[in-house]
């Protein structure tokens, strides 16, 4: 599982092919329920991003966080 930062809160979703970590910055569209190819602008790989959920606020990712942290 990634939380991935976005314009307008996080996108959560499943890296299914390439690499990116903490700090990296990738560039491409983030649409729900869809495999996006991204670039990673840290790398200059391509990172394959399937979208699980959008447009999640803040508070929601905390949340979310937590539970993974249980």
């Amino acid at each position: 599982m990634a939380l991935v930062e976005i314009e307008d809160g996080f996108a959560v979703g499943a890296v299914e092919e390439g690499h990116c970590a903490i700090g990296d910055v990738l560039s491409g569209q983030f649409r729900r329920d869809e495999v996006e190819h991204l670039c990673n602008l840290s790398t200059g790989g391509t990172v394959m991003f399937h979208v699980e959920a959008d447009h999640v606020s803040e508070g929601e990712a905390n949340d979310l966080l937590g539970l993974l942290r249980d």
